[in-house]
């Protein structure tokens, strides 16, 4: 070890360095003598000389080293308490901060003051407190200033008078007190309760809890406490609070008087020595009953326990109330009595004459007021009645009654000068009165209606309870003279309205268990039947009749229904039947009201004739654009066929458009009798909706015009329909031509036109029913025509499918051909909506019905099934071109055809050569003898003669076919090749 190591500062001990502590020279000067001592040895001088002195400084430095090592421990416990008391500070302040964290939490507001009278701590809501001060409620300030700058800020406060240093003295000091909380009201408007303690080492810790709401509490309890009080010695009944053990504990005025006790020795009292020991009776779980006599008086006592404990007794006086109570049972006994029982008897004499003897006076007066005068309807006086003469109010001396009986004072006694004026009144008079007591009678709505009076010689003196008895008695005859009046007004009513319903221009039936049991005078007549009493409803209407309407059903016409009244020798009548339910005794009652129509509907039918009439005229034009369309589309590819006759392919085309285009015609007539109730059943087959729209476009081409421009897009591949084509076909062309119409309209002729085919299901569109509610189904072929034409508006929108509605001018529509197509969809159970905007263009979109059936192949236009036929078949037609058609198309196939112009020589050549004829084929409707007639006359001689009718009107024929029995095959015109040959075939076959 070096010597230098010696002097190194102690680890862990910083700044102990020799140097620094002063040894450093001694120990050089110990090491010269050290290193001395060696040399001398060295060069030979002897030991002894220099051991002294060498062992004196090692002995020095020996010393030294201790005195180093001991300020090393010292030093080392001297840097261990530095880091203790560190320490301790760091947790000191740690502390602090969550103390000052604590108490800016706290909701109360908390200051602290030191030994010297400085702020040393003070949270927010102290502040908040003291609005006025919060700018200087700092640390540091002392109390004293505080006080001084609240004082010239005006905080003092009106209950701090005095000298200021008098008022800050006492401040200075409150502390010392050690007084309990104060509650005290500060500048911020709230309440609060100030603590203020002293604190151990002789500072000021004050807490200001908000108790603004405890306050507004206390207030409010305290007006509830008050307002109870104040409704508990107003009340006329006696109210006692007893605790657990029957003892009284508080009481209102009225409950001593009432029960005659010593409000002085009321308290502590048990309930039963002061009512006097009488029992309750038990009313149930909750509550006791009874009734007591005090004095005079009888007492009601009602003891009912409170949910916290104790009970609450009630005394009520019902001493008036028993009194009246037997004034009444003996009034209704001896008028029950005197009248029999039956009320037809002298009310009013009666209850006069009672009146009387209650209150022991000569007589009783009982009149009503009608108008300005007064009618005696009673008088009696000593037992006998007494003729009183009516007398205008005003000469009376009771008009001043009424006057006060229209105010607060209406149960007033008469004014003490009565006396005097009955001197002048004859209606006292009469009664030989000199005092009376009066009260005036009130209706159930409080209006006067007249007097009750007790009328005695001499000036009356009531007895106790006489004025509630004249109460009762007025309440009485009030009571009689209402029923009275409502019976007179019940009977009015009655008659008014038997009056009326006599004379109202309606039947009006009434009937029970469906027999009638009231007829007016209306009723009578419409039925044609003086005494329909008794009868069933159903056998005078002719049918049965329509049931009650249910309760809270419309009441009007629109819950009637129609009946048609024929036979039993009288004229068809038309009627409107409704039956309603009344509420009488025993129950299935009904009021049955008939409404003669008759009249009304042959006036609707001549209005309809009149518009059918009015129609033709627009409804001819419009068939002729219609049927014009048409024949320019045959004669056009007619002609063209006849131009190019070597082009069999060509040819084949023009004449299959021809087809198309006769059928269209057809199905165009169709719809018109349609829409006149003249056709018959339709043809529905399955047809693909892709297929069939695919090959309108070379028709439609030509009919649109070259400045449309047509597009067919079908957005699936096939759609599948039951309808019937021509129908359909005439639909999808009608929406066309719609389209092309509203191009034009728009200006230039110039357009565009897109039919889309689809299939929707409407289980997926949740709108689609709510728009269209008519679809029955589930999925849809839909045909959607798109314009870019004139648009239309929501009114033309509503009514555009009703039929002969056009918007088109006179002559270029006949407002059937989208009522033609509504009329398909319908039938269909499809539907049909259009969507658009003036100006915007138009889309509509024809939902049909989509069925899974493959659709049936159609016969080419220009091919003829083959069909053998056999026989001879005699033809009835009475146009040419029909004749030789059909006459054409039977030799064709094998036939020998017999052909007649009309009916009547089709019958000469069967009466001739019947025996060669195998079937017979006519049309129905021919000049002369008509076809259902030449069939009867055929087959007088041949009933199994086999026949095929054909007529344009198939309603009609097949309402008429059924008299001709079997073996009768009918035809709608037009008929196509096939449809003939293959009736004609079923015929002969048959």
């Amino acid at each position: 070890m070096r010597d230098t190591d010696a002097m190194a500062a102690p680890r862990g001990v910083p700044g102990l360095d020799l140097r620094a502590r002063g040894l450093l020279a001694p120990a050089l000067i110990l090491a010269a003598a050290c290193a001395a001592a060696s040399t001398s040895a060295v060069a030979g001088l002897a030991w002894p000389a220099v051991a002294g002195p060498a062992v004196a400084a090692v002995g020095a430095v020996w010393a030294l080293v201790r005195r180093a090592r001991a300020a090393e421990r010292a030093l080392t416990t001297a840097a261990a308490e530095v880091g203790a008391a560190r320490a301790r500070v760091e947790q000191s302040a740690d502390l602090q901060a969550h103390m000052l964290d604590a108490v800016e939490s706290v909701s109360e507001g908390f200051v602290l003051f030191g030994q010297d009278g400085r702020l040393i701590l003070c949270n927010e809501r102290y502040r908040r407190a003291y609005p006025v001060l919060a700018d200087i409620l700092e640390p540091g300030i002392t109390f004293d200033a505080l006080l001084r700058e609240a004082a010239r800020r005006g905080a003092r406060g009106t209950d701090d008078e005095g000298p200021l240093e008098t008022w800050v003295e006492r401040r200075l000091r409150r502390h010392l007190d050690s007084r309990e909380p104060a509650d005290v009201r500060l500048s911020d408007g709230r309440w609060y309760r100030i603590s203020e303690h002293a604190t151990g080492s002789g500072g000021v810790v004050k807490v200001l809890m908000d108790i603004s709401e405890l306050k507004r509490h206390e207030q409010d309890l305290a007006e509830s406490t008050a307002l109870l009080q104040t409704t508990l010695e107003s009340i006329t009944q006696g109210i006692a609070v007893f605790d657990d053990a029957r003892r009284c504990v508080t009481w209102n005025t009225v409950f001593p008087r009432l029960t005659a006790a010593d409000p002085d020795a009321l308290q502590g009292r048990a309930l039963s020595d002061i009512l006097g020991a009488e029992p309750l009776v038990p009313l149930d779980a909750a509550a006791e009953a009874c009734e007591i006599t005090a004095g005079e008086r009888r007492l009601e006592v009602l003891v009912t326990p409170m949910p916290t404990g104790g009970s609450v007794a009630t005394v009520t006086d019902v001493t008036e109330h028993r009194r009246h109570e037997a004034v009444l049972t003996e009034l209704a006994t001896g008028i029950s009595r005197r009248r029999g029982g039956d009320g037809t008897g002298d009310f009013f004499p009666d209850l006069a004459d009672s009146l009387a003897r209650a209150l022991d006076v000569d007589g009783a007066l009982i009149a009503a007021l009608e108008a300005d005068r007064l009618v005696p309807v009673a008088a009696v006086r000593n037992g006998r009645p007494v003729e009183v003469a009516p007398r205008p109010l005003a000469e009376t001396a009771f008009r001043g009654l009424f006057r006060q009986a229209t105010g607060a004072g209406g149960g007033e006694p008469l004014p003490e000068e009565m006396p005097a004026r009955l001197a002048d009144c004859a209606m006292a008079r009469d009664l030989e009165a000199g005092g009376t007591l009066v009260r005036v009678i009130r209706g159930g709505s409080g209006r006067p209606m007249g007097l009750v009076a007790a009328v005695h010689g001499s000036p009356i003196e009531p007895r106790a309870g006489g004025r509630a008895l004249l109460d009762i008695f007025a309440a009485r005859a009030a009571a009689e003279l209402d029923r009275q009046r409502a019976l007179a007004a019940l009977r009015d009513s009655e008659a008014r309205y038997r009056h009326l319903v006599e004379r109202a221009p309606y039947g009006i039936l009434m009937t029970r268990g469906d027999r009638v049991r009231f007829a007016n005078a209306a009723a009578r007549a419409v039925l044609c039947d003086d005494s329909p009493l008794g009868q069933s409803l159903a056998d005078l209407l002719g049918d049965e009749p329509p049931p009650p309407v249910e309760e809270g059903a419309g009441a009007g016409v629109e819950a009637m229904v129609e009946r048609t009244l024929r036979g039993g020798g009288r004229a068809e009548r038309h009627l409107l039947v409704g039956r309603y339910p009344l509420a009488q005794e025993g129950g299935d009652a009904t009021l049955v009201v008939l409404a003669d129509i008759t009249d009304r509907r042959s006036a609707e039918l001549a209005l309809q004739q009149a518009q059918k009439l009015d129609a033709v005229g627009q409804l001819a034009g419009g068939i002729a654009h219609e049927f014009n369309n048409m024949l320019t589309a045959i004669g056009g590819f007619a002609r063209m066929a006849q131009r190019q006759v070597a082009e069999t392919a060509r040819v084949e085309s023009c004449l299959a458009e021809v087809v198309k285009a006769s059928d269209r015609a057809a199905a165009l007539t169709a719809q018109l009798l349609d829409f006149s109730r003249q056709r018959g059943a339709e043809q529905a087959v399955v047809i693909d909706v892709v297929d069939t729209v695919r090959e309108l476009k070379s028709f439609l081409r030509p009919v649109l015009g070259e400045t449309v421009d047509l597009s067919i897009v079908p957005r699936v591949d096939a759609a599948r329909v039951e309808v019937d084509p021509a129908r359909f076909t005439q639909a999808v062309v009608n929406l066309a031509i719609n389209g092309r119409d509203a191009i034009a309209e728009a200006g230039g002729g110039d357009g565009r036109l897109d039919i889309a085919i689809d299939v929707v299901d409407a289980s997926r569109d949740g709108g689609l029913r709510d728009r269209l509610p008519s679809l029955r189904g589930e999925r849809f072929a839909v045909v959607e025509v798109t314009d870019t034409g004139t648009g239309l508006d929501a009114e033309t929108a509503t009514r555009i499918f009703e039929p002969f509605f056009t918007t088109k001018p006179q002559g270029k529509g006949t407002g059937l051909g989208l009522a033609m197509v509504y009329a398909l969809a319908t039938h269909a159970g499809g539907a049909v909506e259009v969507e658009g905007r003036p100006g915007q263009g138009a889309r509509f979109r024809l939902y049909l019905p989509a069925v899974e059936t493959p659709a049936e192949t159609a016969v080419s236009g220009g091919a003829v099934s083959v069909v053998d036929l056999w026989g001879t078949a005699l033809l009835a037609e009475d146009e040419a071109p029909v004749r030789d058609y059909l006459r054409l198309v039977l030799e064709e196939h094998g036939m020998e055809v017999v052909s007649c112009a009309d009916g009547e020589e089709a019958l000469d050549v069967w009466r001739s050569e019947g025996e060669g004829i195998d079937v017979l084929v006519s049309d129905m409707v021919m000049p002369g003898l008509g076809g259902l007639d030449l069939v009867r006359a055929m087959r007088e001689d041949n009933p199994h003669l086999k026949v095929v009718l054909v007529s344009g009107y198939a309603a009609e024929a097949e309402h008429r076919l059924a008299d001709l029995g079997e073996g009768v095959t009918f035809l709608a015109k037009p008929v196509d090749p096939d449809r003939l040959l293959t009736a004609v075939r079923a015929a002969l076959d048959a």
